[in-house]
């Protein structure tokens, strides 16, 4: 066994070595771009579409029904548990 020390790897090897990882794990890279909501012109315009939804008759149901649905799969019987962050419940 050798006490050499070995230098630091660099920034783009330390990531393209967890990139390797990742898919060799079987993952792979998505670029997500979502709304600023630091932005107040964004959150005006989400405040606005929220309260149109509220307003209409016709996004009442289809919003019970994303209610329904969205419920996450390990709360059903029989339903395996993907969660790593929650404790598992017998």
């Amino acid at each position: 066994m050798s006490n050499e020390i070995k230098p630091a790897k660099s920034s783009r090897e330390r990531a393209r070595a967890y990139r390797e990882r990742m898919r060799a794990r079987g993952l792979r890279p998505v670029t997500l771009w979502v709304a600023d909501l630091r932005r107040p012109e964004i959150r005006a315009e989400i405040q606005r579409q929220c309260k149109l939804l509220a307003a209409s008759e016709d996004s009442k149901e289809a919003l019970r029904f994303i209610e329904e649905v969205a419920a996450w799969p390990a709360d059903e019987p029989g339903m395996p548990d993907y969660r790593e962050d929650e404790p598992k419940t017998a």
